[in-house]
This record gives C-alpha cells, sequence and structure tokens, in this order.
C-alpha cells in the first residue's frame, strides 16, 4: 500500500469514528476526532459535543465525497445524510501529529438535494 493510500485509510477511519460519534458517542468525539481546541463554524468543539449529547442517538450516515491530503494536512468535504432528519454538506480540515490525524475544524450545513426526480 502507497503512502497515499495510507494517508487516506486513516483519514477515512477518522471519519468514521466522527459519524458513529456524532450519532450519539461524545466520549468518541472527545478521545478519538476532533483536537480539544477545534472550532465548528468558528465556536469552540465543545457546542457539537453540547448538541449530539442533548439530540441523543441518530443513525446517519457519511462518506468523503473530496479529500486534499499533504503531508501531514488534510481538507475535506463530507456527506452525512439523515443527521436527525437532515442532510449535511460538511468541510473539515485534518492535521496530522505524532503519527494520528484528528479534525481541527469543522465548517457545514444543511443543504436540500436538488437533483431528486
Amino acid at each position: 500500500m502507497g503512502r497515499t493510500t495510507q494517508q487516506y485509510k486513516a483519514i477515512e477511519k477518522v471519519i468514521e469514528d466522527y459519524v458513529t460519534g456524532t450519532n450519539g458517542d461524545v466520549n468518541l468525539l472527545k478521545e478519538k476526532v476532533f483536537l480539544p481546541t477545534a472550532l465548528i463554524n468558528g465556536s469552540p468543539i465543545a457546542e457539537l459535543y453540547e448538541i449530539v449529547k442533548e439530540r441523543g442517538e441518530t443513525h446517519s450516515t457519511g462518506c468523503i465525497d473530496w479529500a486534499d491530503i499533504q503531508n501531514g494536512v488534510a481538507s475535506l468535504r463530507v456527506l452525512i445524510e439523515d443527521w436527525h432528519g437532515q442532510d449535511y454538506v460538511e468541510y473539515l480540515q485534518l492535521l496530522k501529529e505524532n503519527g494520528r490525524w484528528t479534525i481541527i475544524s469543522k465548517a457545514f450545513d444543511s443543504y436540500v438535494d436538488t437533483f431528486v426526480i
């Protein structure tokens, strides 16, 4: 497996943990997914933890739609479907420190699929 493939697989695992965490596992988000100083739409990431705790369990899905990975930094566009009935497009910035990828910022908005027939 090449270096780029290894990087992508490691980032993909962070996104899997991210989706699992936002489906109700706040501890996973805190321990494995986000840098403690991460931001969400410019606010401290603790706001996301409170929202996930408040809303509780859900069964959303997510996928990486686009990725740009350069050495120890990455930018991703992730599509989240059916998070408590809403779909989202999310732009995530990741940083690799000490061999571990974490999300350092998240900007997002809900969207409506305009291609529904």
